[in-house]
């Protein structure tokens, strides 16, 4: 999956989205009102775009893992959200629950949505484990034979990466590697 074709798959999850609050949003009145029958709808088509997003981003990641040679990405479960923070995004809206503040509410629920694949390429990223034996296999560029764009890198086209991951320093050369003596002495 490309770029262009994430941020298209986003624009149609954040689009649906926005007609589906409209509908909650609609029955509300001109002056503000208490949250309590709203929330647990708005937090529920909220959390339902949240994991849409996860999804599309889940997607995206995987998609460039193959285009890097991998056959699978490390994708962590979906970001944690509870209507603690639909209550939240109501409390900080100007204008409350009402018709006058509905827009700013969408506007505040949709970098909620976006947040969630933002959260999860930042997630997979701090908390992909260390050895990623199991996950991925060796790349394909190894297992063609061909190993030009990795021949610094790999001692024998046989080992696999993910054993060379921990201690990144043996596989330098010996003239790249940090020196035990300060420079000038």
């Amino acid at each position: 999956m490309t770029e262009r074709f994430f941020r298209f798959l986003m624009d149609l999850i954040v689009r649906r989205y926005r007609r589906r609050l409209a509908l909650v949003t609609s029955t509300l009145p001109a002056t503000p009102v208490e949250p309590a029958g709203y929330v647990d709808a708005i937090y529920d088509v909220t959390n339902e775009a949240r994991n849409q997003a996860w999804a599309a981003a889940s997607l995206f990641m995987r998609g460039q893992a193959r285009r890097r040679g991998f056959d699978e990405a490390w994708v962590p479960a979906p970001p944690p959200y509870r209507p603690e923070a639909v209550r939240r995004a109501i409390r900080e809206t100007p204008g409350g629950l009402s018709k006058a503040g509905a827009k700013q509410l969408e506007r505040a629920l949709v970098h909620h949505v976006e947040g969630s694949a933002r959260q999860t390429v930042a997630l997979a990223a701090r908390s992909a484990p260390r050895t990623l034996m199991g996950l991925w296999s060796t790349p394909r560029t190894w297992r063609s034979g061909s190993r030009t764009s990795l021949r610094t890198s790999a001692s024998r086209p046989s080992e696999p990466l993910n054993r060379r991951l921990p201690d990144r320093g043996a596989s330098r050369p010996a003239r790249l590697r940090r020196q035990s003596t300060p420079i000038g002495r």
